[in-house]
């Protein structure tokens, strides 16, 4: 079951929250807690002993490392083993098949043993952060517990993200104000999610998924395009209907993106997609290992290190890796030449910029190829016409005739035109009067459309939910 299915929008959430809303405050974190191990367990079922396993480790540990009993040496050692039971999960489930192959489909037992359990990295991620976090001093676990656990398993963080701290996860209360604008950032992410990402889905899985050796150029820049913007309104989608979710229930949760795609740099693309992933190999792996405050070396052996571990991360296929040493080469590069921040002028930023979301775009292309030699065939399709692919040809014109408003609408919204219309409603009040009233009951028409396109089968699982 996610969260942008019909079972969930009419039947978990409102269920769950009507019991959350009738119980004291002093009920409701234990609530969110069994509502939470419900939620994996329909999705999860056969994981769920390793995950009670893993949280009583990690709590034991916390209580162990903040008790001030133990010496520095043996919290070390707590934390190191904490580290290392997480992250040897983590691999065992992520590669376990392919080292194994597919199990017979009758076996329930080994089938489930190695189906990837939803959101397993988030969870690993989250429990890593709060070990160290309680071996650095910045959080004490909780008295009770149940804070500790809520935070482990809090159900729209872990299927995807965003990937939060424990600090974060402090209880604001609840008011009508924080419950409307959950329910609307909720609503907004799922109309990202449907009338845009699942839409543009079908146009570029019906290219990259069928014979690319002859596809025009036309073809495959649409296909690239299309998949570079489901990829963004897919993710950012869901982590608005997380944000959402979270602020219904008196919680708040880190924002995600910033229009990643109006980046001047590939490190400042980085530093607005996917921002939470970012910042937790930032203070967990990259600035461990020294960071930058070391010889430009080493910093570029960090950056290594972190792009090699984000590329292992997505996949032990060659391509993920690839991916993410292209951008560890883009980003060095950056490092080692002052890039953009040397350019003066501005067409020289302007014409940095377009290399860089073309780099980006290339890299995509290899992150959603199946294969290394798929990704590498597709690009050259990209940019060298040959015998049997044309420059343009009519299924080119076919995809864009039927896909244009949502390409428009999409590359629109990836630019920061909310924050502009927020601009204009503050200094102009007849104009924010009249966005006041357009905007929910637009976004609440959306909402309805996508839930008619859900309905008829419009709707995909969620791009980072096996993570």
């Amino acid at each position: 079951m996610y969260i942008n299915s019909i079972v969930f929008i009419f039947l978990y959430l409102p269920l769950f929250a009507g019991v959350y809303y009738l119980l004291k405050d002093k009920y409701k974190q234990a609530v969110l807690f069994l509502f939470s191990l419900l939620f994996y367990m329909l999705n999860s079922l056969s994981f769920m002993p390793f995950m009670f396993a893993l949280m009583a480790m990690d709590i034991i540990l916390g209580k162990k490392m903040s008790s001030g009993k133990a010496d520095k040496k043996t919290r070390v050692i707590m934390l190191i083993v904490g580290i290392a039971v997480n992250a040897a999960v983590l691999i065992f489930y992520k590669y376990i098949g392919e080292l194994f192959g597919d199990v017979h489909p009758n076996n329930f037992f080994l089938n489930g043993l190695i189906t990837f359990p939803i959101g397993l990295s988030f969870f690993v991620f989250k429990s890593i952060s709060y070990l160290s976090d309680v071996y650095t001093g910045k959080i004490t676990p909780d008295r009770e517990l149940i804070g500790d656990l809520l935070y482990l398993s809090f159900f729209p963080q872990i299927q995807s993200g965003p990937i939060s701290r424990r600090s974060d996860m402090v209880f604001r209360g609840n008011s009508i104000v924080t419950v409307s604008e959950g329910i609307y950032r909720f609503m907004t992410g799922f109309c990202k999610k449907v009338l845009i990402a699942d839409i543009l889905a079908l146009a570029s899985n019906s290219i990259f998924d069928s014979d690319t050796s002859s596809i025009s150029i036309s073809c495959a820049w649409l296909a690239a395009i299309c998949w570079s913007l489901e990829l963004y309104f897919d993710f950012s989608g869901y982590s608005d209907m997380a944000i959402g979710i979270t602020k219904i229930f008196g919680y708040d949760c880190p924002e995600n993106f910033e229009y990643p795609y109006t980046t001047d740099s590939a490190s400042g693309f980085w530093r607005k997609w996917h921002i939470t992933l970012g910042s937790w190999f930032r203070d967990y792996v990259y600035i461990p290992l020294g960071g930058s405050r070391c010889s430009k070396a080493r910093c570029c052996f960090n950056l290594l290190i972190v792009w090699l571990l984000t590329g292992f991360w997505h996949g032990t296929s060659l391509n993920f890796i690839v991916w993410g040493l292209g951008h560890f080469a883009l980003i060095c590069f950056e490092k080692l030449t002052g890039l953009p921040k040397r350019i003066k002028s501005k067409f020289g930023k302007v014409l940095y910029r377009i290399i860089v979301l073309l780099e980006i775009n290339f890299l995509w292309v290899i992150f959603r190829c199946r294969d290394l030699k798929q990704g590498i065939g597709f690009i050259v399709s990209m940019v060298v016409p040959g015998e049997y692919s044309p420059m343009w040809d009519r299924r080119a014109l076919y995809i864009l005739q039927n896909n244009k408003v949502f390409l428009i609408v999409g590359i629109l919204l990836c630019i920061p035109v909310v924050p502009l219309i927020n601009k204009l409603c503050e200094k102009h009040k007849t104009f924010g009067t009249v966005v006041a009233v357009v905007r929910p009951v637009l976004i609440f028409t959306l909402f309805v459309l996508s839930l008619s396109f859900v309905v008829s089968g419009i709707n995909n699982p969620f791009a980072y939910a096996n993570f």
